[in-house]
């Protein structure tokens, strides 16, 4: 999963593991004589920030001036989630799983988002759904664009849901948006 940052003289991709700490902490269940019963992984999530200061957009060179964020899937929520917390420009989320857990932090989103979602979605419940467009629509620097008909991941290339229609559409709408945004 990547979380992609564009605006620089070159557009850069990072793994989601630069944008996000995740620290794992396993657990050992023991039954009443003491043999291991079950381990259970539990993971954490924190959101660092993937935004460059004014310094390093200097070192990079003095065309460099907007910092905006695309994810899919996971990614997609950590382009919310960073675009909640941190200075970006813009950030555009496709189909991003567990956006209603945090849907607490839209107020302080101050940047443009656009999220992308299928309304078939087996990741995303019709009922989170509904919550985020709600929370959502509340912001008038938020867009949501709902795909009828359309599953989880249907803009990934050769993904088991991957419809071309849906893709171009939402990609067009995305190129739009970063046209308009990061002028």
């Amino acid at each position: 999963m990547t979380i992609r940052v564009w605006g620089f003289a070159q557009r850069l991709t990072c793994t989601i593991a630069q944008a996000c700490e995740v620290a794992q902490e396993r657990y050992q269940e023991k039954s009443h004589t003491g043999k291991i019963r079950r381990t259970t992984t539990k993971t954490k999530m924190q959101v660092k920030p993937v935004v460059v200061d004014e310094n390093e957009r200097w070192r990079m060179g003095a065309d460099v001036r907007l910092v905006p964020l695309q994810g899919y899937c996971l990614g997609a929520l950590m382009a919310f989630i960073t675009a909640a917390r941190h200075e970006v420009d813009a950030a555009v989320a496709y189909h991003g799983g567990d956006t209603e857990k945090y849907l607490g932090e839209v107020g302080s989103l101050r940047a443009p988002l656009l999220m992308h979602l299928g309304e078939e979605d087996e990741v995303i419940s019709k009922t989170a759904q509904a919550q985020i467009k709600a929370a959502l629509a509340r912001k008038p620097n938020a867009t949501v664009y709902s795909y009828p008909g359309q599953r989880h991941a249907f803009s990934r290339h050769n993904g088991a849901h991957y419809s071309a229609a849906a893709a171009t559409l939402a990609n067009g709408q995305t190129k739009e948006f970063r046209r308009r945004h990061l002028r």
